[in-house]
């Protein structure tokens, strides 16, 4: 069986540069999610960072009375207001919060970018 040192070195390509290949492997609970924002804060230690997405819509009734005679809705119980329904927490070093801030800051200049390419902007594509 080959030592890491011995795998890493397997990894160089013709260029001689080191390189190291990420396998992609989705758990057993992964799953898209809409974010419509985040919430969070140091965690308590201080040295992570807690960050939560949610997203937002109108509460769901807990109950609705209703006339039989022409079905309006004489009452509704429940919430008011916007529900932020978190869905995922997650907790993460400085430096993946930065490498993170900053690859979704390319990914939007790159978005930004391509809004001022179209024709509406005097480019005929």
């Amino acid at each position: 069986m080959a030592s890491s040192d011995e795998h890493l070195a397997e990894q160089k390509n013709d260029d001689a540069e080191e390189t190291l290949k990420f396998h992609y492997v989705k758990s057993d609970q992964f799953r898209v999610i809409h974010a419509d924002g985040a919430y969070g804060s140091l965690a308590p230690g201080g040295d992570l960072i807690h960050l939560a997405f949610f997203s937002e819509r109108y509460p769901i009734p807990l109950e609705v009375l209703t006339r039989l005679e022409d079905g309006e809705e004489v009452s509704r119980v429940g919430r008011e207001g916007i529900l932020r329904e978190l869905d995922v927490n997650t907790i993460m070093t400085v430096e993946t919060a930065a490498s993170i801030a900053k690859w979704l800051q390319h990914v939007v200049d790159l978005i930004r970018s391509h809004e001022t390419d179209g024709p509406e902007n005097g480019d005929d594509k």
